[in-house]
C-alpha cells in the first residue's frame, strides 16, 4: 500500500478540543442556568455540525435554551482561546504531521466544525499551513472527502478519524479508514485499522511492515504489554493458556506462527505437543526472534525464521496450521497478507488468529481519559 494523501478529521483525532468546550460550558452554566455535562458526553457528540452538536449534548433541555447555549459557547470559546493553556494537539500529533510533510505526503482536513472553530484551533497550534486543503462547516463529511479526492486515485488516500461519521465518509468514497484510538476512537467500531499512537500511522503508510519491526526493536513494547497483562488481568488462567487450548495439533503436522513475539504461547508446553510436530516461529523483528529462542532454548521441535506475513517464503500448501496472534491490525496490506496465509495452508488446514476485544483495557482507558481530562487543560507542552 503506497499512500500519497492523508485526510484527517480534526476534533478528537488531531486535537482534544472537548476540553475547551467543557471549560466554556462551566463558565456559562451559572448565567444561563444549565448543568454542565460530563466531558465524555461532549466527546460523544463530536462530529455533529452545529447546532446539532448542542442538541446531542442537551437532549432534555428546551430547544430555545440549547440554541442560546450553542451561540454563547461559540463566543466563549473564542474569548477563552488566546489565553487557554496549550495547543490541544494529542501527544505525538505534531511529530507525525512533520514526518508526513518530510515524506511529501499531502495532508487534508475534513471537519463538520465551524470555520471559525477549525481555523482558530489550527492557528493556535500553528499547523494550519501544514494542510493542502481544509474543508469544514458542512453537515455531511462524505461530500467533503469526495471533493478532496476529486479525480485522484482512491488507492492513494486514507481517512484518519475517530467517529462513525469519519468511517462512513471513508466507506462512501471507497478509501481506507483508520481509527485514532489515541483520540476519541474505540476499537471495534468498524475501522479498517486502529492506531494507539500517532506514530503508528506510519506503519500503515509504509509498503512493508518495517516500521512495526522498528517499534518493537527499539521499545520492546510487546514484553511490556505481556508483563502488564500477567500482573493485572482478572482472568488468572491467562491468554496464553486459553489460546494454546484452541490449537488442534496432530502428529507430524507442520505449523507456522507469524509474529510470534517472545513465544510465550509455547514456553513450558513441549509435553503437550504431539510427536513429530514441526513448529516454525517467525517474526519481522530480530529482537523478538532472539527472545523467542531464549524462551525455548531447552525445548525441541521449534525453528525460527524472520518472515513478513505479506511475503511468506514457503511453498503452497506447506502447513497444516498457521497462527497469527494480535498482529493483523499492524499489517499494511491485509488482503495480501491473508492471501499469503491461504496459499501456504494445506487443504483443510486451519488459520488461528486472535485480536483485541471491543472492551479491551476498558477500565484502563477510562482511567487514562479521567487523568487526561484534568491534566490536559493545565499544560499541553
Amino acid at each position: 500500500m503506497t499512500i500519497k494523501n492523508v485526510i484527517f478529521d480534526m476534533d478528537g483525532t488531531l486535537a482534544d478540543t472537548a476540553v475547551l468546550t467543557d471549560a466554556a460550558f462551566k463558565n456559562l452554566a451559572p448565567e444561563l442556568g444549565f448543568t454542565p455535562p460530563e466531558i465524555g458526553v461532549i466527546r460523544s457528540a463530536i462530529g455533529y455540525q452545529n447546532p446539532e452538536f448542542y442538541y446531542q449534548i442537551f437532549k432534555t433541555e428546551p430547544a430555545e435554551l440549547v440554541k442560546k447555549i450553542g451561540e454563547a459557547t461559540e463566543d466563549e470559546e473564542q474569548r477563552m482561546l488566546p489565553d487557554f493553556g496549550g495547543d490541544f494537539l494529542f501527544p505525538g500529533v505534531r511529530e507525525l504531521l512533520n514526518e508526513l510533510r518530510e515524506r511529501k505526503i499531502n495532508l487534508f482536513i475534513a471537519s463538520t466544525g465551524s470555520e471559525a472553530h477549525v481555523y482558530s484551533i489550527l492557528n493556535k497550534a500553528g499547523i494550519a499551513g501544514y494542510f493542502n486543503k481544509i474543508l469544514c462547516d458542512k453537515p455531511e463529511k462524505a461530500g467533503m472527502v469526495r471533493e478532496i479526492i476529486g479525480g485522484g486515485d482512491k488507492k492513494d488516500f486514507i481517512m484518519v478519524g475517530d467517529m462513525k461519521k469519519d468511517l462512513d465518509a471513508a466507506r462512501a468514497n471507497g478509501i481506507t479508514a483508520v481509527g485514532a484510538c489515541f483520540g476519541y476512537c474505540r476499537r471495534g467500531s468498524g475501522f479498517d485499522h486502529y492506531i494507539e499512537t500517532p506514530e503508528e500511522l506510519l506503519c500503515i503508510l509504509n509498503e512493508t511492515s518495517e516500521r512495526v519491526s522498528e517499534l518493537y526493536v527499539k521499545k520492546d513494547t510487546l514484553s511490556i504489554r505481556i508483563d502488564f497483562h500477567n500482573k493485572y488481568s482478572v482472568n488468572k488462567y491467562g491468554f496464553a493458556n486459553w489460546t494454546f487450548d484452541q490449537y488442534e495439533l496432530k502428529n507430524g503436522m507442520r505449523v507456522l506462527e507469524l509474529a510470534c513475539g517472545t513465544a510465550g504461547i509455547w514456553a513450558g508446553r513441549a509435553e503437550k505437543i504431539p510427536p513429530g510436530v514441526k513448529i516454525i516461529l517467525s517474526d519481522i523483528s530480530p529482537l523478538m526472534l532472539s527472545k523467542a529462542r531464549d524462551n525455548l532454548r531447552n525445548e525441541p521441535g521449534f525453528y525460527f525464521e524472520e518472515i513478513d506475513i505479506q511475503k511468506i517464503p514457503h511453498e503452497n500448501e506447506s502447513f497444516g496450521a498457521v497462527i497469527a496472534n494480535h498482529m493483523l491490525y499492524h499489517v499494511p496490506d491485509i488482503d495480501l497478507a491473508l492471501s499469503e496465509v491461504r496459499r501456504v495452508l494445506k487443504s483443510g488446514g486451519k488459520f488461528y488468529a486472535t485480536t483485541l476485544g471491543r472492551d479491551s483495557l476498558k477500565e484502563l482507558n477510562e482511567i487514562s481519559l479521567e487523568y487526561a481530562n484534568s491534566a490536559l487543560p493545565l499544560n499541553f507542552s
